[in-house]
């Protein structure tokens, strides 16, 4: 039987190395002959599960402990699904409560605001907006603002 080793990478601090051996051991085992890729980017599991299953593809999961091809893998996997969708439900609705008190009670949500004042543009004159705003670490938009706010100062007087 023809298997593939599919590896994802989605963290710089991931290696490929730390998944393989315990991959290629259970490949070996069952005297399989394997196909290995490694994946750097971030895909959407249920998207590429759905996809590769479509094809005829069977999926085992050793971390997980699931194996696709068997009815009561596919139960699994199915059980464990619902209650990720569940468990993301629930942590949505805790969230927006909190933000829904935070507001009634008044509170400022976000980043704290970043003032530049007139004597931290007085320090960078000349230069762009990026070049100003990373001379005086702050984002391009808080830059552009304060400009634009000292500009109708000085017109206004």
């Amino acid at each position: 039987m023809r298997a593939g080793i599919y590896v994802r990478i989605s963290t710089l601090d991931q290696h490929a190395a730390n998944q393989l051996p315990e991959l290629h051991k259970y490949v070996a085992d069952r005297g399989w002959d394997a196909q290995e890729f490694v994946d750097r980017r971030r895909l959407r599991r249920k998207g590429l599960l759905d996809d590769l299953q479509a094809m005829g593809v069977g999926i085992i999961s050793l971390r997980e402990g699931l194996d696709w091809t068997t009815p009561s893998g596919r139960l699994q996997a199915q059980l464990l699904a619902m209650i990720a969708e569940f468990e993301r439900a629930r942590l949505r609705e805790r969230v927006l409560a909190g933000l829904a008190r935070a507001r009634r009670d008044g509170k400022r949500l976000g980043r704290p605001r970043r003032q530049v004042t007139a004597r931290d543009l007085a320090q960078v004159p000349g230069l762009s907006v990026r070049a100003a705003a990373r001379e005086l670490k702050v984002s391009p938009s808080v830059l552009q603002r304060a400009r634009h706010d000292a500009a109708g100062e000085a017109q206004y007087g």
